[in-house]
């Protein structure tokens, strides 16, 4: 069996892809993939890391104003689509299956065109574009959120949740993550990151309080993902804010986490942007969320990823332009000094988790062959 996994761009786009191509092979190592993604994409990095085969084409989005740069992505667009034709000859899929972002479009339209069996991926609550146009060419549509239902043909959707890596998750220990992280045991945690998204807006509002929340907060540890670019600026700033030694030992700042399930396995709180992929992950530990979404996220996605969880009790939300020192000190108090909120924000969590996903996934994708 040979399958094409199209789409890029973002992380978000991307590691569903990647989890999705493991199942397969993990059910059947036989199983031949290819990877169709963008030159300009994470995936260039990303999938041959990963171990998989990729083939890019020369594509951008399609600008949501009308100027020269439209014209110039719609050629780029129609030459990709000849491009993809060439790759199904030259690979022969028996299935593709797109995870969004523009890259994914023009691949998986022209298998549909070919009579392919096709499937798309949608990981947000407001689904795009691209999606939105591919769900009336492919066989099935797997769906993250209900919410996003309205916007499919209703007899193609699956609401599967989003593929994550639960298996990996699934054996962290909490002990075995504090000790590799370098944390206190027995501690209240609090992991800041921001995705594949900046968390430089969320850092900006929660370093001058980080002093105040330690103080008040004896058990507070504080753990900040700042992201390679950041590290540097965010730790002069702590060494800035004249804490005690006793204090700048309760704060952990990593780069990156290369074995992610450390970091949420320790955390009791969690103050993040609102990616699909995230959410995913954090409902799938059952961790209180405080979401900070991205507002330039194309369609403002990201708000609409966030208000699910605040809806179902397992968030809550702070707009960007709400997010100040002193009202994210009142919601980060409120979460810490309540421990009943904690449980049921747990609860609520783990009732809208979907660890299993991608099983659900790849099952229905073996049946369109």
């Amino acid at each position: 069996m040979r399958v094409i996994l199209a789409g890029g761009g973002t992380g978000g786009h991307i590691y569903p892809a990647v989890t999705i191509a493991r199942e397969l092979k993990r059910r059947d190592s036989g199983i031949e993939i290819l990877f169709v993604g963008g030159k300009r994409g994470l995936e260039s990095d990303i999938i041959p890391k990963e171990g998989f085969r990729l083939v890019t084409l020369n594509l951008s989005g399609i600008p949501r104003k009308i100027s020269p740069k439209v014209f110039t992505a719609l050629w780029l667009a129609a030459k990709g689509l000849g491009d993809t034709f060439k790759i199904i000859r030259e690979f022969k899929p028996d299935l593709v299956i797109g995870t969004g972002g523009y890259v994914c479009g023009p691949m998986v339209m022209a298998a549909a065109l070919k009579g392919i069996p096709t499937a798309i991926q949608e990981q947000n609550a407001f689904p795009g574009l691209t999606n939105r146009i591919l769900s009336h060419f492919v066989k099935h549509i797997f769906l993250a959120y209900p919410e996003a239902g309205r916007y499919f043909p209703a007899k193609k959707i699956s609401t599967s949740g989003n593929p994550i890596r639960s298996e990996e998750f699934n054996t962290s220990d909490r002990a075995i993550a504090e000790r590799n992280i370098g944390l206190k045991p027995g501690q209240l945690n609090l992991l800041v990151f921001g995705g594949s998204q900046s968390a430089q807006r969320i850092n900006l509002a929660l370093l001058p309080i980080v002093k105040k929340l330690l103080e008040n907060y004896p058990k507070l540890q504080i753990i900040m993902m700042t992201g390679a670019k950041e590290y540097d600026n965010i730790s002069n700033t702590v060494k800035s804010l004249d804490l005690t030694q006793a204090l700048v030992e309760r704060i952990k700042l990593v780069a990156y986490f290369y074995k992610i399930a450390d970091a949420y396995k320790v955390s009791d709180i969690v103050l993040a942007r609102a990616g699909a992929i995230s959410l995913a992950e954090i409902t799938c530990f059952g961790i209180p969320a405080l979401l900070v979404p991205y507002p330039y996220a194309t369609n403002n996605h990201q708000v609409f990823n966030a208000r699910v969880l605040e809806h179902s009790g397992a968030a809550q939300v702070i707009l960007e332009g709400d997010l100040s020192p002193e009202n994210l000190y009142l919601n980060v108090s409120r979460m810490l000094g309540d421990e009943s909120l904690r449980r049921k924000m747990t609860q609520a969590s783990i009732a809208i988790s979907k660890p299993q996903a991608v099983q659900v996934i790849v099952d229905e994708l073996l049946k369109l062959r």
